[in-house]
């Protein structure tokens, strides 16, 4: 049997948004480490839109399924991740950042629909901070188990 030490991406908690008018946005990649906060950046999604729409254009899609691929493409950023080396997440961009299990303090997720109404909320506490994100692409649920697998009872 061959023993690994590479870090390995469990999952994602995608396009979660918070601060002044939800402008942060995060991929909270849950690596089996730690997590990894992935800031989703204005100019990475114009160059994934300028990428699928490109490529849809070089496969003859239709102009209506062309229109709704190139809308879907920065909420779709975040699949990347799962065959990406977490040096390179990290790297990917100045605002990524670590949080490591022995900084938390506690996560919080509200199974309660957030305060815009459009989903639900973490809140991770850390000795760097806390972080209010909202999240919708995936459910409240699916987001705890995740981060139980390297959080484990921190996350409530």
């Amino acid at each position: 049997m061959e023993f690994s030490d590479e870090e390995h991406v469990l999952g994602v908690i995608p396009n979660a948004s918070g601060g002044m008018l939800g402008k942060k946005m995060y991929n909270i990649v849950v690596t089996d480490r730690r997590l990894v906060m992935a800031s989703l950046t204005s100019s990475m999604i114009k160059v994934e839109v300028k990428r699928v729409t490109r490529q849809s254009k070089e496969q003859g899609v239709g102009r209506l399924k062309r229109m709704a691929i190139t809308m879907a493409a920065g909420a779709n950023l975040y699949r990347r991740y799962f065959s990406m080396p977490v040096a390179d997440i990290l790297s990917e961009t100045s605002g990524n950042f670590t949080v490591e299990p022995g900084q938390i303090k506690s996560v919080k997720i509200k199974t309660n629909l957030s305060n815009d109404g459009t989903g639900y909320e973490i809140l991770i506490k850390w000795t760097g901070g806390k972080l209010a994100l909202h999240f919708s692409d995936i459910s409240p649920k699916d987001a705890k188990s995740l981060l139980v697998q390297t959080l484990g009872n921190m996350v409530k």
